[in-house]
């Protein structure tokens, strides 16, 4: 049947459109998208869609005609007025990819990435997921290390330029100038770990899994009491430490949100140790100095007040 000739289906619409000599819905040009879902989705074209005018002025027949074939809602008259303001400005969804997929596949096609620091390896032979595979870095990372967002003395270079077969300064003339600052103390020997953890097929520890080790010290006396040095410990220690914390958290959310429920400016009190328990853990998150926060035990410590 002539309706079926470029179109998958056949219809009232599809053998109007092969009845002026069009089979295929890119011959209409920044109208296909609209022609797609008149074939394939009517029941998604609004029949007071503004974009129904101009095909039916290209199809040479009424707007009346045209409408007969969209089963969808009535869009809104702010709608509307945006669908004709994209079409006075040429901005029209043509029916291809959205931009935030295009910018996907983009991304997962090395071969399509104009970045130098990836040309460079891929005339090598070597692409983002063969590259990944072989050094044990994230993709992330190696992002990274290809917009030239990565100091020159990191460690990474050196484990891209064994698997590429190249100088580690081949990779980090590709750093921007705001970059450039080399690592240094601790920056650079966390930046050993890593890369030593991704070349044993090790991940960076998830937060709130850090462990940490406390200073030994004497048992300190108060009130007759001793404090425990409980020495190498996880942050959340135990189920018991993590339920406390969970507990906490609750309490003070709910807390919150019967206070902004009610429309008070400020919330009843609450325990010391609930504030102190949700606060370390968004101090441990961060980062931030463990002095910053005092143990609510601090005050054990010189006795009844």
């Amino acid at each position: 049947m002539p309706g079926k000739i470029g179109f998958q289906s056949d219809s009232a619409f599809t053998r109007l459109l092969a009845s002026k000599g069009i089979h295929a819905a890119r011959e209409l040009g920044a109208l296909a998208g609209v022609a797609n879902r008149l074939v394939h989705t009517p029941e998604k074209v609004a029949p007071n869609s503004p974009l129904l005018e101009p095909l039916a002025g290209l199809l040479n027949v009424s707007v009346q005609q045209v409408r007969k074939f969209a089963r969808g809602e009535p869009m809104s008259g702010q709608f509307e007025r945006k669908v004709r303001i994209q079409m006075e400005r040429g901005t029209l969804n043509k029916g291809g990819a959205r931009p935030e997929a295009k910018r996907r596949a983009a991304k997962q096609s090395v071969g399509k990435n104009s970045k130098p620091f990836f040309k460079f390896v891929m005339e090598r032979g070597f692409n983002l997921k063969e590259l990944a595979r072989r050094t044990n870095l994230p993709d992330s990372f190696l992002w990274r290390m290809s917009a030239g967002e990565i100091a020159p003395n990191h460690p990474g270079y050196e484990a891209v330029a064994s698997v590429v077969g190249c100088e580690p300064s081949d990779l980090t003339q590709f750093v921007k100038p705001e970059f450039q600052k080399p690592l240094e103390g601790g920056h650079l020997k966390r930046a050993h770990t890593l890369i030593e953890r991704y070349q044993k097929g090790l991940r960076a520890k998830q937060p709130g899994t850090a462990l940490v080790r406390r200073r030994a010290h004497a048992v300190a006396k108060t009130n007759g009491e001793g404090l425990e040095d409980r020495g190498r410990q996880n942050r959340l220690g135990s189920k018991r430490t993590e339920a406390e914390l969970q507990r906490s958290a609750r309490i003070v959310f709910a807390t919150l949100n019967v206070s902004i429920l009610n429309g008070d400016t400020h919330i009843p009190p609450l325990e010391v140790g609930h504030i102190y328990r949700v606060l370390q853990d968004y101090a441990s998150e961060k980062g931030i100095k463990k002095v910053t926060l005092l143990d609510p035990s601090f005050a054990k410590l010189f006795g009844s007040r």
